[in-house]
């Protein structure tokens, strides 16, 4: 069993290794053709923005100023005519009433006009510059942002799927023109048995080349127009283009009125945007629908594909369950295989149409009528159900990976966190009797302590917590009356040269100096909580403040100081700074100076230890933080300086290793 699991797992390690170099290739190519072709659209596209950025100034403020002056003219035209006529009463009366008619009628073609331009204007931008297609609308799709390589991948593999690179082609196979010319004539005969009206089918098309080898559309009506224009790529002999209305019904859901809790029950699906994450296996919807409520709605079919056009733009989901969807969801129920379906609507290809014809309001929609007018390459029925069943087998392929790597970096996560635990009890790195006991550097620590007291300098902090060793060998913390167990710390087994200590101690936990953000220069570095990568301690992006509004007063630091996060302890944001700055006041600098060396302070920190004791003692709902005085009694486990360098070192090395398996992965 295990040697057919080893050979299964090389097999597909073959394919992935195969469709990687024809996908690379065809990227290539791809990308050399579209670089071009930007060239060109974008030499021609400068030419035209003068021309239309004189034109949307002179319609939008000359025309309306012009035609508000040509009106007064016309009141006082009508004004002076009238007077001589009538009496001053009606004079007034008409007067008022053709001011009235005359400023609504100028108001409403003001706002057409400028409707227009502004929708102009948009539509220019937009096509200037694809990167920043769709920038109006902050919720154009989720299925865009920050993809992993295994989406690029899985991305590649519906690329070559929908051009006809995927399987080899079938020459005995029946092309796809028989086949929806067949599905015309069942709607057809649909329509003359009264199922369909013929207004449902007035809109349907037949796309062909034509003896220039050109695409032309046949419309409802006879007439034929040249599409080529909107042809993206050639596709193989068999396969034809297809309007998506054309190959099967698609129908907007609608959502059954909430004053009728009749309609609301456990009995049938009600999808919404939300649960098409499911994708492929789309089965569980978050609200059910009554038998009552399940009457007022539009079913969609099992083996449909449910797609988001309000808001998450190209959302799609395979309903694996007959059921019924709220009106941001337009349904594809395909009269071609519907798995085929499915993954086209789950391409790129088809998302950048969608957003191509998404309108220009706050919130992006298209409507149905505007998605059954996108393109789809359909292939001869037995090559669509050769392609599903191949995207079935890669892509669930791809998913098993997917899982697999998330499994890996959940343990790396954990192995990184036994490492700091094993760290901070002494188990990381053997001891050496000959370094110099912890207690040795403690009691050094106190004595100095002592005599800055004497001479003034500081005074005796009368809170301050102090560590002991009870009668049953177990250790206590007291402060002031107050005396707590350590049990929960679990320092119980420290090596024999270690030694344990409050935090307070042996760092001026939250003694800041504040800065006003008026005093600090414009080329300084100014540290915020966003800026910090969560369990890593890493720094994402450092900000000048001239870059960043600093209004509030910060925080200042010095290079080698170790800035901890009170803020959300949880998030476990620990920096060591690596030059000097200024931070966010949710941010504490803490100066171990030569005590403890500052990056296993950092470590001890991030360890689980210690974020479990900073989650226990945080205060606030919405936004928890450390306070100082429990920041101070933290618990920190100190071992000698020179173990403590090799601790370091072991620490570094590891994750070095481990992070490596991450990009890897990655």
């Amino acid at each position: 069993m295990k040697k057919e699991t080893i050979e299964i797992h090389n097999r597909h390690q073959e394919d992935i290794k195969a469709l990687k170099i024809q996908i690379s290739t065809m990227q290539a190519e791809k990308e050399e053709k579209e670089r071009r072709e930007n060239e060109e659209k974008q030499r021609i596209l400068e030419k035209s923005i003068n021309k239309l950025g004189w034109f949307l100034t002179i319609t939008c403020v000359a025309v309306p100023y012009i035609i508000a002056l040509i009106g007064i003219e016309i009141f006082k035209a009508i004004y002076t005519s009238v007077s001589n006529k009538t009496d001053l009463t009606w004079q007034k009366v008409i007067y008022i009433s053709l001011a009235v008619v005359v400023t609504i009628i100028l108001g409403i073609l003001y706002k057409k006009l400028k409707t227009w331009c502004f929708k102009k204007a948009k539509t220019l931008k937009l096509t200037v510059n694809p990167d920043v297609k769709l920038s109006y609308s902050a919720s154009v799709s989720s299925n865009k942002v920050k993809v992993g390589k295994t989406a690029i991948l899985r991305q590649k593999i519906l690329d070559l799927a929908i051009r006809g690179k995927l399987v080899p082609q079938d020459p005995n196979d029946e092309p796809a023109s028989v086949l929806l010319e067949r599905i015309r004539a069942e709607k057809q005969q649909v329509v003359k048995d009264g199922k369909l009206k013929a207004k449902d089918i007035k809109n349907d098309t037949v796309i062909f080349k034509g003896d220039d080898n050109l695409h032309y559309e046949q419309l409802a009506d006879g007439t034929v127009k040249c599409i080529e224009d909107e042809i993206p790529f050639e596709l193989p002999d068999g396969w034809t283009w297809a309007r998506l209305g054309n190959i099967g019904e698609i129908i907007t859901g609608g959502t059954p009125s909430k004053s009728h809790h009749e309609y609301y029950g456990n009995a049938f699906p009600f999808f919404k945007p939300a649960d098409l994450d499911q994708g492929r296996k789309t089965i569980i919807s978050s609200e059910y629908l009554s038998e009552k409520g399940k009457s007022c709605c539009r079913i969609i079919p099992k083996f449909s594909t449910a797609v988001c056009c309000i808001g998450s733009i190209g959302k799609c989901g395979y309903l694996n369950v007959e059921g019924t969807t709220n009106q941001q969801i337009n349904s594809v129920i395909p009269n071609i295989d519907s798995l085929y379906a499915y993954y086209y609507c789950s391409s790129d290809y088809f998302l950048e149409q969608l957003l191509s014809l998404a309108s220009a309001t706050t919130i992006a929609i298209v409507n149905k009528s505007k998605m059954e007018s996108v393109l789809i390459p359909v292939p001869p029925m037995v090559e669509q159900q050769r392609i599903a069943n191949t995207l079935d087998t890669a892509l669930g392929l791809i998913e098993t990976l997917e899982v697999e790597k998330s499994d890996i970096i959940v343990a790396i996560n954990n192995v990184k966190s036994k490492i700091l635990d094993l760290a901070i009890r002494g188990k990381l790195v053997p001891q050496d009797p000959n370094d110099e006991p912890a207690s040795v550097l403690l009691e050094r620590i106190r004595a100095e302590k002592e005599e800055l007291i004497k001479q003034g300098k500081i005074k005796r902090d009368k809170k301050e917590s102090v560590i002991f060793k009870g009668d049953d060998n177990s250790y206590y913390l007291r402060t002031d009356k107050l005396i707590e167990s350590l049990d929960d710390w679990r320092f119980d087994e420290l090596p024999y040269n270690w030694s344990l200590c409050c935090l307070g101690e042996i760092c001026d936990y939250g003694n800041c100096i504040n800065v006003d953000s008026t005093s600090i220069a414009e080329s300084a570095w100014i540290l915020d909580l966003e800026d910090i990568e969560k369990d890593t301690g890493i720094v994402l992006k450092k900000i000048k403040k001239s870059e960043r509004n600093a209004a509030s007063t910060k925080h200042l630091f010095h290079k080698g100081q170790v800035l901890y996060s009170k803020l959300r302890p949880y998030l476990n944001k620990v920096v060591l700074a690596d030059e000097d700055g200024y931070c966010t006041s949710e941010i504490l600098p803490l100066d171990f100076s030569e005590i403890i060396v500052p990056e296993y302070a950092r470590y001890f920190l991030m360890s689980p230890t210690f974020l479990r004791y900073a989650n226990k003692c945080s205060y606030g709902v919405k936004m928890p933080r450390l306070g100082t005085t429990d920041g101070k009694k933290a618990i920190l486990s100190l071992p000698p300086i020179e173990e403590q360098k090799r601790i370091v070192i072991a620490i570094e090395k590891a994750f070095s290793s481990l992070s490596s398996i991450t990009e890897n992965l990655s």
